[in-house]
């Protein structure tokens, strides 16, 4: 069960620490979310997923309860991100 609950937050932290490291592009005047897609492009199965899959393996196992948890917290995202433009 802890694997379980370690390998639901590995990847969120990731991408929130990489992102944060990232958000430097606005010392080029330009939005916090251009590093935001940088990082997933370069954490997706583009560039991380083709030259270092065990790595990608690793960070985003394909288990279904793992997929299941990350399509509901990006759901959960997308409904309070849309909830909060009303």
């Amino acid at each position: 069960m802890s694997s379980t609950i370690l390998s639901f937050f590995d990847p969120g932290l990731l991408l929130l620490s990489l992102s944060r490291l990232a958000g430097s592009v606005q010392a080029f005047k330009q939005p916090a979310v251009t590093a935001e897609i940088f990082v997933g492009i370069l954490l997706g199965p583009t560039i991380l997923g083709r030259f270092f899959p065990h790595a990608h393996a690793a960070i985003f196992p394909d288990d279904i309860v793992q997929k299941t948890m990350l399509e509901t917290i990006a759901w959960l995202g997308y409904i309070s991100f849309a909830g909060s433009r009303t």
